[in-house]
C-alpha cells in the first residue's frame, strides 16, 4: 500500500504537534515491509523531516522558496501535481485545504485534531477560513480519525459524521525525532523561573495565563 501525505501543515510550520505527528507517522509506516510512504513537498523549513528534497534545499530552495508565501505556493502546486500522477493508493492530506478534491482520484482519509475554531470561533479571527475549509473536506473524506473521543463526539455534533465514518486513535508516544545529541551545555539557572510552553496566540489562553500570573511576578523573585 502507498500512502500520500501532501505539503500543507510542513508549509505552515517549522515546528508544531501536527506537523510532528504526520512526520512521525510517514518515517514509522516506511517501517513496514508492505507499506510504502512519502510526503510531497519541494521544500520546508520544518524540523521533524528527516530526509528534505536536497535539490530544493540547496541554494535554489533557500533563495526562491524562502518566503513562506510563495514556498507555501509552489508546494501546493507540487502536492496537486503528485495527486494526479495517481501513483499511490490512499491520500492522507495534513490539513484542511480542499483544493486536491477536483484532481483526486483515489481514497482520503484525513485527521481531526480538535474542533477549536467551531466551539470558539471568538479567539480567532473573524476571516478565518479553515472551519469553511472543514466543511468542505471532512463529510467529502473516505475516512476520519479523531485523536481522541471528544473530538468525534464534536465531530458528530457539528458536522454530523456518522459514527461507522470515525475511528478513535489516540496519539502515542516515540522518542524525539529530533536529535538531541549535541545539545549545549546544561542552562545554569540562579533564578526562580516559570515556563510558558507552547504559542502565544488565544486559543492557547495566553493572555489568561497573563492576568493569572501577574500578582505573583509582582509579588514574588519569579521571572517568567
Amino acid at each position: 500500500m502507498k500512502v500520500l501525505y501532501d505539503h500543507q501543515i510542513f508549509s505552515m510550520q517549522e515546528y508544531g504537534g501536527i506537523s510532528r505527528y504526520f512526520a512521525t507517522l510517514n518515517d514509522q509506516l516506511n517501517n513496514f515491509s508492505d507499506t510504502k510512504s512519502s510526503i510531497s513537498i519541494l521544500h520546508s523549513k520544518n524540523h521533524y523531516l528527516k530526509e528534505p528534497n536536497k535539490f530544493w534545499h540547496g541554494m535554489l530552495g533557500n533563495t526562491f522558496l524562502n518566503k513562506q508565501s510563495r514556498n507555501y505556493k509552489w508546494n501546493k502546486w507540487f502536492s496537486r501535481y503528485t495527486i494526479r500522477q495517481n501513483k499511490f493508493d490512499i491520500l492522507h492530506p495534513t490539513y484542511y485545504h480542499p483544493y486536491f478534491l477536483k484532481v483526486l482520484k483515489k481514497p482520503f482519509v484525513i485527521t481531526v485534531h480538535d474542533m477549536i475554531h467551531e466551539l470558539y470561533p471568538e479567539f480567532f479571527d473573524k476571516n478565518d477560513i479553515f472551519t469553511a475549509y472543514k466543511r468542505i473536506v471532512i463529510p467529502r473524506a473516505d475516512h476520519i480519525i479523531a485523536v481522541s473521543n471528544s473530538t468525534k463526539n464534536d465531530l458528530q455534533g457539528l458536522f454530523n459524521i456518522p459514527d461507522e465514518k470515525i475511528t478513535v486513535i489516540h496519539h502515542g508516544f516515540i522518542s524525539p525525532i529530533i536529535d538531541t545529541s549535541a545539545s549545549t551545555l546544561p542552562i545554569v539557572l540562579n533564578e526562580k523561573y516559570i515556563l510558558f510552553v507552547g504559542g502565544r496566540s488565544a486559543y492557547k489562553n495566553f493572555n489568561r495565563f497573563i492576568l493569572a500570573i501577574a500578582p505573583l511576578m509582582v509579588n514574588s523573585n519569579i521571572n517568567l
